[in-house]
């Protein structure tokens, strides 16, 4: 048997030489971010001399794994490449007594171990009791640690880890959805919403900018960046969220790296199984009365989750088995929404209900040139003579019959509304239906002393499936069914080659696959109603997007079925060897990201309503049989794109002195830009013109593959020092400086397959010429000359760029670059007490951006500004996005014992950027390309201040308590054994612009103050948050407002969370908890920010109240072995 382990390990050794001397040599990716931790310290005598030559041995205590090292000449040791988990360590040398301590070493923790051996006899043992130091002496990086009790017994609203990560100081949640569009606003994550997996915001970065770790592999999604597994909080020991300045062997982040690791099974069989259940019935009625809206009963809710885990030995010492499930059976409601449905009269022609209104605009396209409009308030237009329709009724005849078929299919007004109930007058409740099973199981082999191997599995099968807002039209973002498949393997072995050279491999293969389904996807709703050229095949059911304005008329329809298959292969290595008071560490790692995609963009076709460019009004728009533009994309078939993260490191540990240690390290990385296997990807030339605009396409005329060309000066320093001030280990100053990289891909609908001639859509004007309706033909009467007079709308071309919706790109683009610095103290108060407080903030630059480069510099008087007159939407996507983020962070942690655990932080930040990058509340277009500097301003993950804390708190009432330890065990089992956890957030709110929307409700500008002395704020929540009467619509049009970018601010929130437990003893070793908990106990309200668009009915006034923001209670039994 030791004969195959020294074999199995020798060809190990060879496999890591070659590794670690390649990647040291050439390079191998982004980040070799192992998880394991390292012990270090001193050995001195009673008067802190340094004792050369002791013996220091550290046992894991679940696994009765042993190693033992000698002090080197200064008295110093080192264990790395340490498993998190219960340990003991013991000291010893002739002359005196022996010396050990227990602790738990937490993932990627360097503990700090002070022996101060006293006089006597070795075989004289000292046990050192108090429990290990919390100040971290040895490492300059900034972050924290949440703790298996923390996941397992804080109130935690969907069992979901990522929420814990809130208790780092700097650490955000970013902008909340409102039940329409998800946690982040965009289709990618919002999978994910009720989990919150891609909305972490760090030290004011955006969520792209994180990187997930699990067991030592890369744990992200590659289109968006979110994370591929969501382990189930009773498979985690702990975990760590490193917020800035992390060592050289983490890359591929400027954001948070939040490493997990699934637990471990030990010689003793241990485990849990719970059971929670939700309901409405303990639930509060929403807040919708302090919007000023009647009082309702809590909206139906049901969730039960369920599993367990249970690891021990298989073989002990030497095998052992962890293995996990978990369950997910909700049905919840979302928010009320109030959206716009056409009135009865509407459906008839008669919109006699608009006048005197001002709803209504004199229509921008005419059919007679010269014929100047007699603009009416109210009035509804007739396009062919440019005049008020008489008593502002279509007549029967004009009526498109698509248009009218379409407008009766929406449900009528249910609700008296705004405007006279021509707006704001239909209240829906959409729900979600949610289906979960996961799993995960771990095997870990002590081969030999030597030679220590792991491998795990996870897996995934969820899905959620969301009404839409209507009974008879898809309406409402993510209505369909999501389906989130996902299997994941890694192999891990740590090797070692002596007391000073220690080798961890790992490998890993992870098959993520998202899908959306829409709903009516099984009907051809469009083809039903008369709209041609939607549902052109089997794969695009449902509805044409059809929608402009949706205040005046709600968007209905969907771009179709999309897929999402991932492959992602990984190794990574790295060798640390201890020499003196150096630990040396090098290595790298090398990931294949496959990223396949099938996303027709329109593919049912896409009606653009504007904003009343014809008639005045949307419904009359439809009625008349006219659009403003209408696009359609092609079916190109499933994309498959490649890329690669390939990076080094070296890293040094130096302890220049037991109160002095400098963190260096450097890095290179190299991170591609995707190919696509047929080369079929495009993107705009953005330097040809706007007469003759021509396209890069993969692989043709010296264009490279993946068009954006990598680059390979991707350096990486990082530079860090710890300095103990006083020599006692009670209070330590840290800084550091690092600089890191990520890609930030943009979602589905950003990347460059989705172009002409391999995809994308083309787009037909309005103002070119075109006139649009529903039947592809002109209106009954109309004498409008059209070049789609008489033919149904033809379909998407990929023959010429001429009408097509295109992205530019910069071949020479550069990687989002993060440059990261800190300076922090820490002290220890008490022994139990430490507090921290810091600097912490970084500069980013070569953010994505998405801009409008599909125009010309503003002028007075412009309408519709073009600098490619036949192509249709251009964007931009250009990393030139800059950021700059400066904090004042502080925690406060207690401990005692495991009786009482406190936690609080506190973060003051200002985060100032000019771009909003791809994604979500995040996105933005720039309406002006030429001057970049009209957009820096607040960064709309600006949140100035964030207090959060927490707090165990295991009641000392009962038998073996401090108080009544006496009692008889019936008593004991009604008064003793309670628990009481809790959470506190606070946080002043986030920002927003003024604006109104410009060129056909396509985009918008800011405001202008009106100047008229009127007060900005009224911080009314039933009335005004912000006062209309103190802004104006930006005159001229075409040049932004003086109001800035993200320059007000709307409602900070405040809520505490509580649970409370009662532990029942069954056994010695069987325990059972009985939970209650409560969310937003207080109910305190929870608002959006407040509608900041002039044109709308209810600007300044918040509307809606955050997502599932109510009281909540949650029951749960929990078993414990």
């Amino acid at each position: 048997m030791r004969s195959k382990s020294k074999s199995f390990g020798s060809h190990l050794y060879v496999t890591a030489a070659t590794l670690s001397l390649g990647f040291a040599s050439i390079s191998v990716q982004a980040h070799a971010q192992t998880d394991t931790g390292r012990v270090t310290g001193t050995v001195v005598d009673p008067t802190e001399a340094t004792i050369p030559g002791a013996t220091v041995t550290i046992t894991n205590t679940g696994t009765s794994e042993t190693q033992t090292v000698k002090a080197d000449a200064a008295g110093n040791f080192t264990f790395p490449a340490l498993q998190r988990g219960p340990y003991k360590i013991s000291a010893t040398m002739t002359g005196f007594q022996t010396t050990t301590q227990s602790f738990d070493l937490q993932v990627s923790q360097v503990q700090t171990v002070i022996f101060k051996l006293s006089v006597g006899s070795t075989d004289q043992t000292v046990e050192v009791t108090s429990a290990a130091p919390m100040v971290e002496l040895g490492s300059s990086t900034i972050g924290s640690v949440v703790e298996s009790r923390q996941q397992t017994q804080l109130p935690l609203n969907g069992r979901n880890f990522t929420q814990l990560a809130l208790l780092s100081p700097g650490v955000t949640r970013g902008n909340y959805g409102n039940g329409a569009s998800g946690v982040n606003g965009d289709a990618e994550t919002f999978r994910n919403s009720s989990s919150g997996g891609g909305s972490l915001s760090t030290n004011g970065l955006r969520p792209q900018a994180n990187n997930y770790i699990l067991d030592g592999v890369d744990n992200n999604e590659g289109l968006v960046n979110t994370l591929n597994f969501f382990p189930n909080v009773e498979a985690t020991e702990e975990f760590r969220v490193n917020t800035s300045t992390a060592p050289a062997e983490f890359g591929r982040a400027g954001g948070a790296i939040v490493q997990t690791s699934i637990k471990s099974g030990t010689n003793s069989i241990h485990g849990s199984a719970y059971w929670f259940s939700r309901s409405n019935l303990f639930d509060a009625s929403p807040n919708y009365q302090f919007l000023g809206a009647s009082k309702t009963a809590p909206l139906p809710f049901k969730r039960n989750t369920f599993g367990g885990a249970i690891g021990g030995p298989i073989i002990k010492d030497r095998l052992f088995l962890f293995g996990d499930y978990s369950g997910l059976r909700e049905n919840s409601p979302l928010n009320p929404e109030i959206v716009t449905v056409p009135t009865a009269q509407m459906r008839q022609g008669n919109f006699q209900e608009l006048l005197g209104r001002g709803t209504t605009q004199a229509p921008t396209v005419c059919g007679r040139p010269g014929v100047t409009t007699v603009a009416v308030n109210g009035g509804i237009y007739d396009p062919t003579t440019c005049q008020q329709f008489a008593n502002n009724i279509i007549p029967q005849g004009r009526l498109n019959s698509a248009g009218l078929r379409y407008l009766n299919a929406f449900p009528l007004p249910n609700i008296p509304g705004t405007l006279g109930g021509t707006q704001n007058n239909y209240r829906t409740i959409r729900t979600d239906v949610r289906h979960s099973n996961t799993i995960d199981g771990r095997l870990d082999y002590n081969i030999s002393t030597a030679d220590r191997l792991f491998a795990r599995f996870s897996y995934d099968n969820s899905n959620f499936t969301r009404s839409s807002r209507f009974a008879a039209l898809p309406a409402g973002f993510a209505s369909g069914t999501n389906y989130v498949h996902a299997r994941g393997y890694v192999l891990g072995e740590t090797h070692t080659f002596g007391p000073n050279t220690i080798n961890e491999f790992r490998a890993g293969y992870t098959r993520y696959t998202f899908a959306n389904q829409p709903v009516f996807s099984n009907t051809p709703i469009s083809a039903n109603l008369g709209i041609v050229n939607a549902n052109r095949t089997t794969n695009l059911g449902g509805g044409a997007l059809i929608g402009g304005n949706g205040s005046q008329l709600e968007y209905t329809g969907d771009y179709g079925t999309y897929l999402v298959p991932e492959n992602t292969y990984q190794i990574n290595n790295a060798l640390t060897y201890i020499w003196k008071g150096h630990t040396f560490k090098v290595g790298g790692n090398g990931i294949r990201r496959e990223v396949a995609y099938f996303r027709p963009i329109s593919g049912k076709g896409y009606f653009q309503l504007g904003n009343g460019d014809f008639t005045g009004y949307n419904t009359s728009e439809v009625l008349a049989g006219f659009a403003d533009n209408y696009s359609i994309g092609a079916q190109s078939g499933l994309f498959g794109t490649r890329n690669y993260e390939v990076g080094a490191f070296a890293q040094d540990d130096w302890k220049l002195s037991r109160r002095l240690t400098f963190n260096l390290g450097f890095r290179w990385d190299l991170i591609t830009y995707p190919t696509e296997q047929q080369n079929r990807q495009a993107a705009l030339n953005p330097n040809s013109t706007g007469a003759n605009p021509t396209e890069l396409i993969a692989g043709q005329n010296g264009v490279g593959r993946s068009i954006i060309n990598t680059r390979f000066t991707n350096f990486a320093p990082r530079f860090g020092f710890s300095y103990d001030l006083t020599g006692q280990g009670k209070t330590v100053l840290r800084g550091g400086y690092g600089i890191f990289y990520f890609l930030d891909r943009g979602g589905i609908d950003n990347q460059l397959g989705q172009q002409v001639p391999f995809g994308g859509s083309t787009s037909y004007f309005a103002s070119g010429g075109s006139r649009i309706a529903f039947t592809g033909q002109n209106p009954t009467g109309s004498s409008l000359s059209s070049t789609l007079a008489t033919a149904p709308l033809p379909g998407p071309t990929t023959s010429s760029l001429a009408g097509a919706n295109v992205f530019a790109v910069n071949q020479t683009e550069k990687i989002p670059t993060v440059q990261q610095y800190d300076l922090q103290i820490q002290h220890e108060i008490t022994p139990k007490m430490v507090m921290t407080v810091g600097y912490v903030g970084n500069l980013s630059t070569h953010l994505a951006t998405g801009y409008n480069f599909n125009s010309k510099p503003f002028s007075a008087g412009a309408t519709t500004p073009t600098a490619f007159p036949t192509l249709g939407q251009v964007v931009y996507n250009l990393n030139d996005g800059v950021s700059r983020y400066n904090s004042l962070q502080a925690q406060l942690n207690y401990r005692a014992n495991k009786s009482l655990t406190l936690t609080s932080s506190y973060t003051w930040a200002h985060n100032i950027d000019n771009t909003n990058g791809y994604l979500g509340f995040y996105a933005v277009s720039d309406l002006n390309y030429y001057d970049h500097s009209l957009n820096k301003g607040n960064s709309s993950l600006d949140q100035r201040n964030v207090f959060v804390a927490s707090a165990l708190y295991s009641i000392p009432f009962g038998r073996g308590q401090q108080f009544g330890s006496n009692i008889n065990r019936g008593l004991d089992y009604i008064v003793g054994g309670w628990q009481l956890n809790t959470i506190v957030q606070a946080q002043t709110g986030t920002p927003f612009s003024v604006t109104f929307p410009v060129y056909g409700g396509g985009t918008s500008i800011r405001a202008d103050y009106a100047n008229n002395g009127q007060p900005i704020y009224t911080h009314s929540i039933q009335g005004n948050y912000i006062n209309p009467a103190a802004f104006s619509k930006t005159q001229p049009n075409g040049r932004q407002g003086n109001t800035g970018r993200n320059q007000f601010y709307g409602p900070g929130f405040a809520a505490g969370d509580v649970s409370m437990f009662k532990t029942l003893g069954v056994t010695e070793r069987l325990k059972t908890e009985l939970r209650a908990e409560v969310f937003n106990v207080t109910n305190t309200p929870q608002f959006q920010n407040p509608d900041g668009t002039i044109t709308d009915g209810n600007f300044g006034k918040v509307t809606a109240t955050r997502l599932a923001s109510e009281r909540q209670m949650q029951m749960a039994i929990r078993f414990l072995f």
